[in-house]
């Protein structure tokens, strides 16, 4: 009888924590994709973080540098922010915009709310679907009609800054 009260406690601790609300994968914008990929899978205070880019660094030899992906370890929020303790990921804040979940960077959290306008490197939207080929969304579903009547096509930010102001 005994043997059957510690088997149940056991069971009972080896169940997995709690859901976080900003469990989930976080994807790049689409238009953004062809230059650059990002992707963030938060789960029970774990991540798993993917990054690419057309710009590659190199050693004398030809041999990629920087970290190997996906980065992994645990994370834990504070407030909006939420901190990685792997330092290959950098911090991002939580914000809900146009309905839609996102994770910033901190300089395009800051272009956002001092200028209302959406830094497109910088942000991930959070999407249904899971692991490494979820589509990306446009970054057109975090404008509000005022911004798609404006912005008839995307603009590359590296070349025109940030897209323009939102409507607050």
């Amino acid at each position: 009888m005994l043997m059957g009260v510690g088997v149940c406690a056991v069971s009972a601790s080896a169940k997995s924590q709690p859901r976080s609300a900003v469990d989930g994968l976080y994807v790049i914008p689409a238009e953004v994709r062809g230059y650059q990929d990002e992707r963030l899978e938060l789960k029970n205070g774990r991540f798993r973080y993917w990054f690419s880019s057309d710009a590659v660094i190199v050693d004398e030899y030809g041999r990629k540098l920087g970290p190997k992906y996906p980065a992994r370890g645990t994370f834990r929020v504070n407030g909006n922010r939420i901190v990685f303790s792997n330092s290959d990921v950098k911090d991002r804040y939580t914000d809900v915009v146009n309905g839609v979940s996102v994770l910033w960077q901190l300089e395009s959290k800051r272009i956002w709310e001092r200028q209302h306008k959406i830094y497109d490197y910088g942000v991930l939207i959070r999407v249904a679907a899971r692991g490494a080929d979820a589509e990306s969304p446009s970054i057109r579903v975090l404008y509000d009609a005022e911004m798609r009547k404006k912005q008839k096509q995307w603009r590359d930010p590296f070349v025109h800054g940030p897209t323009m102001k939102a409507k607050v």
